[in-house]
């Protein structure tokens, strides 16, 4: 696990993970706002534990596969980039914590929304090959 100690806006401090079925992603954050607060190492948010919660992610081929979510997944999420002329979808588990500091970003590159149910991320898309390559700077965008 990488530790960064750095300056980071209130509204952006999260805990947790989202998961897309292919790809996997968590962040600890303790934040703090007095001088020097972040010297402490970060407690591990990586939990690989299922926790009942199911949501539906993309493949490359379908979006209608199940992905049992872990740890502190308790949300599906559905992201779209507009990166190029045809918009790109992936579908996943994601931790509450993380949809709302996502809710903070400017609009425009990545439209997402984030649901409670199981399975409520349900809707088809078209294309979504080229969301998994952009994928890891999507990831960095919403996590850093």
């Amino acid at each position: 696990m990488k530790s960064q100690m750095i300056c980071y806006l209130p509204q952006y401090c999260a805990n947790g993970s989202v998961n897309i079925g292919v790809l996997r992603s968590a962040v600890s954050m303790q934040c703090c706002n007095t001088e020097l607060c972040n010297s402490q190492e970060v407690p591990d948010a990586s939990s690989s534990s299922p926790n009942g919660k199911q949501c539906y992610y993309c493949d490359g081929i379908s979006c209608l596969n199940r992905l049992n979510c872990l740890g502190t997944e308790d949300y599906c999420i559905k992201a779209k980039a507009n990166i190029t002329s045809l918009p790109s979808t992936v579908k996943g588990c994601v931790s509450k914590s993380l949809c709302d500091a996502a809710s903070q970003l400017p609009q425009g590159l990545v439209d997402f929304s984030c649901c409670q149910g199981n399975l409520c991320n349900s809707a088809t898309s078209i294309t979504t090959s080229l969301l998994f390559f952009f994928w890891p700077f999507i990831c960095y965008i919403m996590l850093h």
